[in-house]
C-alpha cells in the first residue's frame, strides 16, 4: 500500500472522530452598555415603583414603603442573576450594577410621590 494514502487515511480517522463534537456557543461579551443593561435598569426602576405604589396603596408610611420596594427589586435582580448561572449562563456584576442604577432611579422618583 502507498505510504500517502496510509498518512490520508489516518488523517481521516482522526479528523472524522471529532466530526460529532460541537463546540459550545460562545459567549457574547458582558459590555457595559448593551439593550440587555437597559432593560435591567427599566425593570428594576418599574420593580421599586410598583411595590412602592403597591405598599403605600395598603398603608404603608413612604418612610418604610421606599427601603421596603429598593430590598425586593435588588432581590429580584440577584435572584435573576442566580437563576441565569443554574441555567448554564453567567452571573453578571454589570447587570447588577444595572439593576442598582434602576433602583435608585425608582427610589429617587418614588420618594417623591405623594
Amino acid at each position: 500500500m502507498n505510504p500517502i494514502y496510509d498518512i490520508l487515511f489516518a488523517t481521516t480517522l482522526l479528523t472524522a472522530s471529532d466530526a460529532g463534537h460541537v463546540a459550545p456557543p460562545l459567549q457574547p461579551a458582558d459590555a457595559w452598555i448593551a439593550e440587555d443593561k437597559l432593560k435591567h435598569a427599566a425593570m428594576s426602576f418599574a420593580a421599586t415603583a410598583f411595590v412602592q405604589a403597591g405598599l403605600r396603596g395598603a398603608g404603608v408610611e413612604t418612610g418604610t414603603a421606599v427601603p421596603v420596594a429598593a430590598a425586593i427589586a435588588g432581590f429580584a435582580g440577584i435572584a435573576k442573576e442566580m437563576h441565569d448561572r443554574g441555567k448554564g449562563g453567567t452571573f453578571s456584576a454589570r447587570d447588577l450594577a444595572w439593576d442598582a442604577l434602576g433602583i435608585i432611579a425608582g427610589v429617587m422618583v418614588t420618594s417623591q410621590a405623594r
